[in-house]
């Protein structure tokens, strides 16, 4: 859009990067998100763009988020964990019959969205965001049901009683993630 160095992928382009002979990426951290893409990838994809947080545990009490000297913690066999900026990407697979424990927490003021992307192999099923989400530095929460109907539940003040619960404001098929005419 505006850049012509700039190029914004679609999800059914992940498929071009399979038979390219060449993958070109910007730094280390690209490398690890593009290999992401370029693997069989079966599990989830959680997107954030906000000032938030994201703190994942599954049953065995294994960590993936930020530590406290703010470097990327992942003890979670079979996930990753990428950060650009205020966007974060986090990879769940689906690898067994895991169920994560999804914490949230704000880092800034304003509003925040938050997508999950379900892909199997080369197959992205479903696409579920929430939008648009009010933060704050005080804003705690938790992504429940992620295998089912996912809801965000929030609590705007930190002390620990929730305050609203939120389901996707969209929800797309494989066929409608694709669609990128207004």
């Amino acid at each position: 859009s505006g850049c012509p160095h700039h190029y914004q992928m679609k999800p059914s382009d992940k498929e071009k990067i399979f038979d390219a002979k060449m993958l070109i990426y910007i730094d280390d951290n690209f490398e690890s998100f593009a290999g992401k893409l370029a693997e069989k990838f079966k599990g989830k994809v959680i997107k954030i763009q906000s000032p938030l947080a994201i703190e994942v545990f599954d049953q065995q009490g294994n960590r993936l988020g930020f530590a406290e000297d703010g470097s990327l913690e992942n003890n979670i066999p079979g996930a990753d964990f990428n950060v650009f900026g205020d966007h974060k990407f986090v990879y769940l697979s689906n690898d067994s019959d895991e169920i994560y424990q999804i914490y949230l927490k704000g880092t800034g003021t304003g509003s925040f969205n938050l997508g999950i992307t379900e892909i199997n192999g080369e197959q992205i099923s479903v696409s579920r965001n929430f939008i648009n989400l009010p933060v704050t530095t005080n804003t705690l929460g938790s992504l429940l049901n992620l295998e089912g109907q996912p809801k965000i539940v929030l609590d705007f003040n930190g002390d620990g009683e929730i305050y609203q619960t939120f389901e996707p404001n969209s929800v797309l098929t494989s066929e409608q993630i694709d669609d990128l005419i207004p």
